[in-house]
């Protein structure tokens, strides 16, 4: 995520956001296959435009049009919307953690079994005007047992997020305070 971000941060040249176009693919190497796009369509519409191989094989889906918030439990959809609305309103970064779950069960009843943590990083993109329409992603499993995409994630449930405003006091989100 720490790479991601400076990239990024670069390209972005002190402006709320880069555009699409000026992210390029070969300059993310090894992060290529956990980073996904997402296009906001509607309030509350986050469809996947492009993901990575990895990410593809641990939601277990062809994710294509389908809708980011979806692949959330009920009860963290809301408070995302909200995180992903003020980062293509406001222009700031989000920074979450969460856990995959094997299923649909493991979200809707709590069970820790089988889960498996992450982090995810989400960036304002500008596709095309001055909106912030599209939004860069990497979702980075946090051990190896939750890296293996032999057993596909089927819902993920939010258990941090921490708002990140590029023109603050460090340029380092990272660093220690």
């Amino acid at each position: 995520t720490r790479s991601l971000f400076a990239y990024w941060d670069t390209v972005r040249a002190g402006r709320r956001a880069p555009r699409r176009l000026e992210i390029q693919p070969a300059q993310l190497g090894g992060l290529l296959l956990d980073t996904f796009i997402l296009e906001r369509t509607a309030p509350s519409t986050f469809l996947f435009r492009l993901a990575g191989t990895r990410v593809s094989h641990w939601l277990g889906a062809d994710l294509r049009t389908r809708n980011f918030l979806s692949c959330w439990g009920e009860a963290d959809r809301a408070m995302l919307e909200r995180h992903l609305s003020a980062i293509s309103e406001l222009g700031r970064v989000g920074l979450f953690t969460g856990e995959g779950y094997l299923s649909d069960g493991g979200v809707s009843a709590g069970s820790r079994a089988a889960a498996a943590p992450f982090e995810l990083i989400v960036l304002p993109l500008m596709h095309t005007g001055h909106a912030i329409d599209r939004l860069l992603c990497l979702l980075v499993p946090l051990d190896d047992s939750a890296a293996d995409a032999q057993h596909p994630r089927h819902g993920l449930k939010l258990l941090a997020a921490e708002e990140i405003w590029p023109e603050g006091v460090s340029r380092d989100p990272f660093a220690e305070p």
